[in-house]
């Protein structure tokens, strides 16, 4: 949505409201996408349905929005802002399901990244809301993470009632001591807690899976999966390996922790609370590391093409449609990171080799060190 139509608006409007009203702009590739300036929105939601039920998010929002397109030197008709409520839809399931699993790709592209926090109480549970609840969110994490990754640590703002509007990065320099900054540290401790993204929290957790539903844990392992390609890849190829090499060494540390192999489930059934184990990781990450190993022309990729060789595989499997009339959409179907995600996430419950799995990618796609048109 562009940030005039957004700032114009009296509160948060979902996605169907927005696409009805003609106020959601829409783009065909991640070429045009990429060109704009983008402001990815990271919040907490404070009700199971509602994101503002008490209007009190929304005015942060627009001040901080107003606030980076000024100081960016960019005129709110210019500027873009990605934020979850009418960015992904809502009362079509499936779709938004496909939606949230392409969250990295969707931060990837942004040129800012916005936290708004407010000092509330949920809706639904009446516990606290403020900037240390979502710092404690799953999906937060791995938003955070995902622009981390790919644009560093310069342009993570934040915007809230206990800060104001504030860099990231000076949020952490005064929370860790004034010499945190001189030591680089800051941006390490706060990237290693975003890496912990399985230890956040998460409303069907809350919420005990009604019905037997599956867990967000279990969504996040293929973009998470992918975000950690991408790294491999990035080190492999010597591009970001300055600053990728503390992350990757605090991944080697914390692995079985970051990427665990099962999780508990929590469920209740005709009224009676049922815990299970189930997979999650389980062999995945093994396999994709043996992966990016064994074919070191996957390092060619620029960083660029990576999100999209890796992330549009993220929503095949839930979309499962093709590009139409020759065009490349924002799910990118039928390139060989498609069908390394695919094949790699079901790779710990299959009898296909490694050998048979990389055969299949590299038939499907050509690696070399051309530029990759997508």
């Amino acid at each position: 949505m562009r940030a005039d139509i957004f700032c114009a608006q009296e509160r948060i409007i979902l996605h169907e409201e927005a696409r009805n009203d003609g106020k959601i702009s829409f783009f065909d590739t991640m070429k045009e996408a990429r060109q704009v300036f983008l402001i990815f929105i990271s919040h907490q939601w404070l009700g199971w349905d509602d994101p503002d039920p008490k209007n009190e998010q929304f005015a942060m929002m627009v001040a901080g929005v107003k606030r980076l397109a000024y100081d960016s030197q960019k005129r709110l008709a210019e500027t873009y802002i990605w934020l979850d409520a009418f960015s992904i839809p809502q009362r079509n399931k499936f779709s938004q399901r496909a939606g949230i699993q392409s969250l990295p790709v969707y931060v990837s592209i942004a040129k800012r990244f916005l936290i708004v926090a407010v000092q509330s109480s949920h809706r639904d549970t009446s516990q606290a809301c403020d900037l240390e609840s979502y710092m404690s969110r799953c999906w937060a994490r791995m938003e955070q993470l995902s622009f981390m990754l790919k644009k560093g640590y310069d342009h993570m703002y934040i915007q809230s009632d206990c800060t104001g509007f504030c860099k990231m990065k000076e949020y952490h320099k005064r929370d860790g001591g004034a010499n945190l900054m001189a030591t680089g540290q800051a941006e390490l401790e706060a990237n290693i807690a975003a890496l912990f993204v399985v230890e956040g929290d998460l409303t069907c957790c809350t919420l005990k899976h009604p019905n037997g539903c599956m867990c967000d844990l279990e969504r996040l392992v293929e973009p998470f999966v992918a975000l950690y390609a991408s790294m491999l890849c990035s080190v492999k190829n010597g591009r970001d390996r300055g600053k990728l090499a503390p992350m990757m060494l605090e991944i080697e540390r914390h692995k079985s922790r970051i990427f665990p192999t099962t999780f508990q489930y929590l469920t209740v059934v005709d009224g009676v609370e049922q815990w299970r184990e189930k997979s999650l990781f389980g062999k995945i990450i093994e396999t994709a590391e043996a992966m990016c190993a064994a074919n070191p022309k996957i390092a060619f990729v620029k960083s660029s093409q990576q999100e999209e060789i890796f992330g549009q595989a993220i929503t095949e499997r839930v979309h499962g449609c093709t590009q139409s009339d020759g065009d490349e959409h924002m799910t990118y179907m039928d390139t060989a990171g498609s069908a390394f995600t695919a094949r790699l996430a079901g790779a710990s419950g299959s009898s296909q080799t490694l050998a048979e799995i990389q055969e299949e990618c590299s038939t499907r796609f050509s690696w070399d060190d051309s530029p990759l048109e997508l």
